[in-house]
């Protein structure tokens, strides 16, 4: 879930992604809607109110705004316990390990829309929280989308990119890398990939081409080197 979500997130995509526990609705990207199969983070349990009064406001219309015609809270405390809510059953959804789908498109109803939620600040938030394994060796980022270039973070997404060794990192890349680790971004060099490289270097060396005319042998040394580095930074 956490790795699907990620990339839908980050693909600004419209639609259902579904597991066993829940459905959560995107919109370009924001999380608009969650529909679980068992209730979780009742509105009225964050709001320290009835389950009746939130099911009788419900009825009429828009949640937040009838609760706050009825005196139950403030606006507000209705966006944070909106906003708590999505958090916690984004938890619970997280935690579910069953296969996942997405209907491209699909839309929650009316009564199931609540307020737009990026989930991107989440995700990083959750991941960091649960303390998952910092990886080690060398490392490489196979895509960056541009919505987390954003963050300020492109000089370290670049050379997660090109492949790295994670002990050359500073200590505060160790987030982000520990974060594209959790949701599937980020592989571990194998020893295929440092054989392919060896071929490649094998392949490039200008020795091999001896009637390579200047340009062509030219090009030969650049991309020969390119990959010396790549080859020197997975090892």
């Amino acid at each position: 879930m956490l790795a699907e979500l990620y990339r839908l997130a980050c693909e600004e995509a419209t639609g259902a992604l579904e597991c066993a526990r829940g459905v959560v609705y995107l919109r370009r990207g924001y999380v608009r809607a969650i529909v679980m199969r068992e209730e979780a983070a009742r509105l009225g349990q964050l709001l320290g109110v009835s389950e009746s009064l939130v099911a009788r406001a419900a009825r009429g219309g828009n949640l937040g705004r009838k609760l706050v015609e009825a005196g139950v809270a403030t606006p507000e405390q209705v966006e944070q316990a909106l906003r708590r809510q999505t958090e916690l059953r984004l938890a619970a959804l997280a935690a579910d390990r069953s296969p996942v789908s997405f209907d491209d498109g699909a839309r929650p109803r009316p009564a199931d829309v609540s307020l737009p939620f990026d989930p991107l600040p989440w995700l990083r938030r959750f991941v960091e929280k649960r303390g998952d394994a910092i990886p080690s060796g060398g490392v490489r980022a196979t895509e960056i989308p541009a919505r987390l270039l954003r963050r300020g973070e492109a000089g370290f997404a670049r050379a997660l990119t090109d492949g790295v060794d994670m002990v050359m990192l500073p200590r505060a890349a160790h987030p982000l890398a520990q974060f594209l680790s959790a949701v599937g971004t980020l592989r571990t060099a194998t020893n295929d990939e440092r054989r392919d490289l060896r071929r490649q270097l094998a392949e490039l060396h200008p020795d091999k081409h001896p009637h390579a005319s200047e340009a062509e042998r030219a090009r030969l040394v650049e991309r020969f080197h390119e990959v010396a580095a790549a080859y020197r930074r997975l090892s």
